[in-house]
C-alpha cells in the first residue's frame, strides 16, 4: 500500500496567500473569529496580520514585534497610513519598542520626533536617537505614523522604507496606495513593483534552500508553497516547483512502518482517498494553470471528503477496539491538515481570479471542518479586505 503522502504545511498564514496586507486594512473581526497577531513572523511579512487591532491600525501591544502600529507626528493633520481608514490616530505619549541598527532594543514613552531625532522617557530617563541608531523596521514605523495617505510621493518612501525593512507585504501595499494616489507615479511604482516581487521571491526561495540544507523539509514545503501560490510569474517559481517535485517524490517512495497487515487492509480504501488527495494537492500547487490548479484541489477535497466518510464509518464498527479508534483517529487527523492545505490553495488560485464569493465558500467550507484553525481564521478577514479593495488591488501577480 501506498505511502500517506507528505502533507505540506500551509504557512500558517501563508499559504493561501490572498491579496490585502491585513495590518492596514480597515475591517476589524472580534471574539472567537479574530485570528490572532502573526507580526514579527516571517511570513507575515509577505501577507501581513488579521488580528483585530492590527486590522484597525492599532497595532498590538502584546506583541513587541508588532509591526502594524503607527505613530502621530507633531503637527501633522488629516488621516494617517497607521490608522486603517479608522477615525482615531496614534499620539505622542504613547509607549514603544524601538529597535536600534546595532541589535539592541529601547522601550518608553515618545515625548518628540522631528523626523531626524527622537526623544523617549524610559525608567532611566529621556534618551535622545538619532534615526541612523534606528533599524530600518523601526524607520518604517515611524515614518508610517506621519505619512497622510493624500501624499503619493510619501507613501512611495514608505513603500521604500518598509522593503528595506522586508515586510514585503507593506511595500506591496503603500506603492499601490501611491499609485491611486498619483497615477502619474505609475512608471516608477511599477519599476518598484517588478523589484519588490523580484526580492520577495527570491528572499522566500532563499529560506527554502536554508531549510533544506538544515534538512527542514516541512519547513521547505510551507516557503515553496508560498513562491509558488504568490509569485507564479517569477523566476523563483521555476525553481520552486522543481524543489517541490523532488521533496514530494521522496516522500512517496520511503518505505511502509512495518504496521499490522490486517489493520491495514481495514484502512486501504481510506488511506488510498487520502493519498490521492495529496497527490491532487501537489499537482495543483505545480501547474501553471489556475483552472487546472482550482479542479485539482477540488478534486482534492472531494476524495478527502469521501475518505474521512470512510474512517468514520470504520471507527463506528469497532468503536471497542482501541487500536482501530486510534489508528482512524490519526488518519483523520491528516486528512483534516490536508483539507485545511488544500482549502487554503483552492482560496489562493480563487483570489488569483478575483473570485471573491468563492474564494470565501471554500473558506467557510474548511472552518466548518477545522472551526479554531487559525489560518482559516485569518483567510476569511483578509477575503473580506481583498474584496473592499479590489477596485484596485492589493495582490502580488502582475496585472493586480
Amino acid at each position: 500500500m501506498k505511502v500517506l503522502a507528505s502533507l505540506p504545511p500551509i504557512l500558517g498564514v501563508l499559504s493561501f496567500l490572498v491579496f490585502s496586507t491585513g495590518c492596514e486594512s480597515g475591517g476589524v473581526t472580534s471574539g472567537a473569529d479574530d485570528p490572532g497577531c502573526t507580526c514579527g513572523d516571517s511570513q507575515t511579512a509577505l501577507v501581513g496580520c488579521y488580528h483585530s487591532r492590527c486590522l484597525s491600525g492599532l497595532g498590538n501591544p502584546q506583541n513587541p514585534a508588532c509591526a502594524c502600529g503607527g505613530l502621530a507626528a507633531l503637527g501633522v493633520q488629516g488621516q494617517l497610513v497607521s490608522d486603517g481608514g479608522s477615525s482615531s490616530t496614534r499620539l505622542m505619549g504613547q509607549s514603544q519598542m524601538l529597535y536600534l541598527a546595532n541589535g539592541k532594543k529601547v522601550s518608553g514613552t515618545l515625548i518628540a520626533d522631528n523626523g531626524l531625532v527622537l526623544k523617549l522617557r524610559t525608567t532611566s530617563g529621556e534618551r535622545d536617537l538619532r534615526y541612523e541608531e534606528l533599524a530600518p523596521r523601526s524607520i518604517y514605523r515611524l515614518e508610517k505614523g506621519r505619512t497622510p495617505r493624500t501624499d503619493g510621493l510619501g507613501l512611495m518612501k514608505l513603500g521604500d522604507l518598509a522593503r528595506e525593512a522586508g515586510f514585503w507585504a507593506h511595500a506591496n501595499r503603500h506603492y499601490k496606495e501611491a499609485l491611486k494616489v498619483d497615477p502619474a507615479l505609475r512608471p516608477r511604482i511599477e519599476t518598484a513593483l517588478a523589484g519588490l516581487r523580484e526580492e520577495a521571491s527570491q528572499a522566500v526561495l532563499a529560506e527554502a534552500r536554508e531549510d533544506m540544507r538544515k534538512k527542514k523539509v516541512k519547513d521547505a514545503e510551507k516557503h515553496l508553497t508560498a513562491v509558488l501560490n504568490e509569485f507564479p510569474d517569477e523566476r523563483a517559481a521555476v525553481e520552486a516547483a522543481a524543489m517541490l517535485d523532488r521533496i514530494h517524490t521522496q516522500e512517496r517512495t520511503r518505505s511502509v512502518p512495518a504496521r499490522d497487515k490486517q489493520l491495514e487492509k481495514l484502512f486501504a480504501s481510506a488511506v488510498s482517498d487520502l493519498d490521492y488527495a495529496a497527490d491532487s494537492n501537489h499537482k495543483g500547487l505545480t501547474s501553471k494553470s489556475q483552472s487546472r490548479s482550482i479542479n485539482s484541489y477540488r478534486n482534492a477535497i472531494s476524495r478527502l471528503v469521501r475518505g474521512r466518510k470512510k474512517l468514520a464509518g470504520i471507527e463506528k464498527k469497532n468503536k471497542d477496539d482501541r487500536v482501530v479508534v486510534e489508528r482512524a483517529d490519526e488518519l483523520d487527523a491528516q486528512a483534516i491538515e490536508l483539507y485545511v492545505t488544500t482549502s487554503l490553495n483552492l482560496v489562493s488560485s480563487y483570489m488569483v481570479q478575483t473570485s471573491y464569493n468563492e474564494a470565501l465558500k471554500a473558506a467557510n467550507a474548511a472552518v466548518a471542518v477545522a472551526p479554531t484553525d487559525q489560518r482559516l481564521l485569518s483567510a476569511r478577514a483578509r477575503i473580506e479586505n481583498a474584496a473592499a479593495d479590489s477596485d484596485w488591488g492589493f495582490g502580488w501577480v502582475r496585472g493586480r
